[in-house]
């Protein structure tokens, strides 16, 4: 989510052709890629993969990020 290709240190703009459209977060679920990177910010991102759950979220941030969750 941070970094479509895993690869650090890569431009942004060479890897959004990359990305995929959905991706599994452990602990959390399927979730729409395009839509976290444009409702979360980075340190939200981070914030959220480090702790493995949405309570890292502020409840703004949270409501927001539902929406992104693949059903």
């Amino acid at each position: 989510l941070t970094n479509p290709t895993a690869t650090q240190g890569q431009g942004q703009t060479q890897t959004q052709q990359q990305v995929p459209t959905e991706t599994e977060i452990p602990g959390i679920g399927r979730v729409n890629v395009a839509c976290v990177q444009s409702t979360l910010s980075i340190e939200s991102i981070q914030k959220l993969l480090s702790s493995g759950n949405i309570s890292a979220l502020e409840d703004e941030e949270r409501t927001k990020f539902e929406a992104c969750l693949v059903k």
